[in-house]
């Protein structure tokens, strides 16, 4: 068993002219229990740590596969500022082998701390008969994660004391996803500033071709840190994922009339079409003004559409999910929900109940910290308590939705939120948090403090919710509480 992973300092900074966020790698020594180094991307406030992913069989395809993963995270927030990626792995071709998955994560954990990453995204990836089979968790570290993945009530502006609840788990595994082995590394690549073409993957292999910035090429194969491209006369080569951009492998696009340009921005249309469907993406651009492009491979031939209409989509669903929590946590709610949404459209078919769930109350707090009485993030919040109904903080999540939902009288509110923490009580009577959204319910219900006398137009309690209310406060509170 494998006791030191060897994780150099080799600073990337902004990965592409267009990007707010930041990545950088990390090679080096890791001894469990020793000092870490210095921290990397000090200045990023939520980062996220992708380790190496263990491959067992020793077939490489870890260390690609993360390389990979790590550019479809960076490339997932690369509008987002305050977000950054570190990528952690072993010097060289060396693989993580013979590595205990105990071990390797609480190593990668303890990496995540050194570098003050709030979240480590971990995993193993193994082939068998053509085809890779690649497992993906997400961990989050409570004592970084801090409360910024809670869902806080306001009124006014002005904070309502108590009513507070946690909207995510610690850590999730996410359904593993398969590729058959020549289909995983295809995909658009584009040369960021200029590029040698190398005859294998070295830097001291000889160069077969000098391409410019901005070239489109199509990846077949990885090795390490190195795509195999294929240019459009057939030839092919080596380039090191250092000098390339990566956009999505695809995107999906589910609009009317969409315009579909001859290239990015103001370019002339080449058709105004109804789109239904997932398109490779061959091409990206930034356009000052005008945002991010892509262009796309339709039945018909080649177009650019605008990113913003698209839903971009990557090598694993959990991408999306890293992606909403880095929003969530940098209070940009709006591309947190779309990017849980995405989640929940990628998972719904094969995801497990826990983790759509998840999804689905993290866009609903996503949708009410915009909009606190958002009808949408009353359904996303419902769906997520359908389909964990064994799980407390659903309730408390659905409890304070209810308390400005929309189409509901004051008196079927104070109702619904009682019966949630009915629910959630009988279902962890020990919980703090709900305990402290009890004493706040009581509270509330009383319109003494200044906070919730500016609700009492809007909101009371029905006699029956009271009296439940009462029985709730007598069987799990004592007067010292209140």
């Amino acid at each position: 068993m494998i006791r030191h992973l060897h994780i150099l300092l080799l600073i990337i900074g902004s990965l592409t002219t267009f990007s707010a966020q930041a990545g950088e790698q990390i090679v080096g020594e890791f001894r469990p229990g020793m000092p870490q180094g210095r921290e990397v991307l000090a200045h990023v406030p939520v980062k996220v740590l992708i380790a190496e992913f263990i491959d067992p069989q020793a077939t490489g395809l870890g260390k690609s596969l993360s390389y990979m993963l790590w550019r479809e995270a960076l490339t997932a927030v690369h509008d987002q500022r305050g977000a950054g990626i570190i990528y952690a792995h072993t010097a060289g071709d060396t693989p993580l082998v013979n590595l205990l998955r105990q071990d390797y994560h609480l190593a990668a954990q303890e990496i995540a701390r050194g570098q003050k990453s709030r979240i480590v995204m971990w995993g193993a990836v193994a082939e068998e008969r053509g085809q890779v089979y690649i497992d993906s968790y997400l961990t989050l570290l409570p004592e970084l994660i801090g409360e910024s993945l809670t869902l806080s009530l306001e009124n006014e502006g002005r904070p309502l004391p108590g009513f507070s609840t946690e909207i995510s788990r610690s850590r999730y595994g996410f359904t593993q996803v398969r590729y058959p082995r020549d289909r995983l590394f295809r995909r658009a690549v584009i040369i960021r500033t200029g590029a040698k073409l190398r005859q294998r993957p070295s830097r001291e292999a000889p160069v077969v071709n000098s391409l410019p910035a901005n070239t489109a090429l199509q990846a077949v194969d990885m090795h390490g840190a190195w795509f195999k491209v294929e240019l459009e006369d057939g030839s092919k080569g080596w380039l090191n994922i250092d000098q390339l951009d990566i956009p999505p492998r695809t995107t999906r696009v589910h609009r009317n009339g969409i315009n579909i340009r001859s290239g990015p921005g103001n370019h002339p249309v080449l058709r105004n079409a109804n789109l239904r469907g997932e398109y490779p993406v061959l091409d990206r651009r930034f356009v000052p003004g005008k945002g991010v492009w892509y262009q796309l491979q339709f039945s018909w031939g080649k177009g650019w559409v605008a990113a913003f209409l698209t839903q971009p989509r990557f090598t694993l669903p959990a991408i999306q999910f890293l992606a909403g929590l880095q929003r969530y946590q940098l209070k940009n709610y709006r591309e947190a929900a779309a990017a849980f949404g995405r989640f929940v459209a990628e998972s719904q078919d094969q995801g497990s109940n826990v983790n759509l769930a998840a999804a689905l109350a993290l866009q609903g707090s996503s949708l009410l910290m915009r909009d606190v009485g958002s009808r949408k993030a009353q359904e996303a919040i419902m769906r997520a308590t359908a389909l964990t109904p064994y799980d407390p903080l659903v309730y408390n999540l659905r409890m304070l939705s209810a308390l400005y939902a929309r189409g509901a009288s004051p008196g079927q509110r104070s109702e619904q939120m009682v019966s949630d923490l009915e629910q959630s009580l009988e279902l962890d009577p020990r919980n703090p948090r709900t305990l402290t959204l009890l004493k706040a319910l009581v509270a509330l219900s009383r319109m003494e403090e200044p906070e919730y006398r500016a609700l009492r137009h809007s909101f009371w309690i029905k006699d029956s919710a009271r009296e439940r209310l009462d029985a709730l406060q007598k069987r799990h509170l004592d007067e010292r509480q209140l």
